[in-house]
């Protein structure tokens, strides 16, 4: 039986599948659309959408449909960060006004400074240029003269006249006043003015004026009798000041010790003669 479609014929074959006719024509694929057909759909279409967009952004400035190519827009601060910057400036801003006010205070009191240093020295050097061309010769104060041998008399005397070697003599010193002028006279008492000196032969061994003594003047007059106790612990002086406990001890021996004054060499004391064993 035949069966006929689109005026093509057709036949089943021997394993019941349809073949086309021999006589009819095999099934053609659609023809595509040629390239000018193409090209005017496409720009037919591009067009549409060109319009469209142009309408949709008509009556809007430039910008406000969206961000330009290329540009980005900044975003907002907040008000609690510009609220924070601020605070940070001001505080910067005072830290600078605090530390140019300290500089210029500092640099003002050096300069002043400076200044007042240079008045001082300026005021000093003036006083004492000053002093030095108005300064009168000093004046005898009293007319009270300085005692001699024929004013004054010296005395030694001693606790003991035997003593072992690092042992210790105390003698007692007088100073008396022998002249027969009334206003009297004049006298250091001090130990390094009225000097126990200690012999061991025409050596001396002992000075009592090795070290510098506190200033006594002495005012002697009729009946006036100085009297002071010096200690000697069986040592030996040298030319220089050193503490007592530190002076080398004598050998045994015998030794004289006698009382001058500095100021008046020829006044001397009696002698004094110590055995040291």
């Amino acid at each position: 039986m035949a069966n006929s479609s689109n005026g093509r014929g057709s036949r089943k074959n021997g394993d019941g599948r349809r073949t086309n006719d021999a006589r009819g024509t095999a099934r053609k694929p659609a023809a595509r659309p040629s390239g000018n057909a193409s090209g005017r759909g496409a720009g037919k279409m591009s067009g549409k959408s060109a319009a469209r967009t142009a309408g949709r952004n008509a009556g809007k400035p430039a910008g406000a449909g969206g961000r330009a190519p290329g540009k980005v827009r900044p975003k907002k601060m907040s008000k609690e960060k510009r609220a924070m910057y601020r605070r940070r400036r001001a505080v910067v801003g005072i830290g600078v006004v605090v530390v140019l006010v300290v500089a210029v205070l500092c640099i003002y009191s050096l300069i002043r400074g400076a200044f007042a240093m240079h008045e001082i020295a300026s005021s000093a050097s003036a006083y004492s240029i000053s002093r030095e061309s108005s300064a009168p010769s000093p004046s005898a104060t009293s007319n009270v003269p300085d005692c001699s041998s024929s004013d004054v008399q010296l005395k030694l005397s001693a606790d003991k006249t035997t003593v072992a070697v690092g042992g210790t003599v105390t003698f007692t010193a007088e100073i008396d006043f022998t002249g027969k002028e009334t206003g009297g006279c004049f006298v250091d008492g001090a130990d390094d003015s009225r000097v126990l000196v200690i012999k061991s032969g025409n050596d001396t061994i002992y000075r009592s004026d090795a070290c510098q003594a506190t200033y006594r003047p002495l005012l002697m007059f009729k009946d006036q009798v100085d009297s002071q106790t010096m200690t000697w612990n069986t040592n030996s002086t040298g030319d220089t000041c050193v503490d007592d406990s530190t002076l080398p001890h004598v050998s045994a021996g015998t030794y004289q010790a006698q009382l001058t004054l500095v100021d008046s060499p020829d006044v001397t004391s009696n002698t004094v003669t110590i055995s040291v064993e």
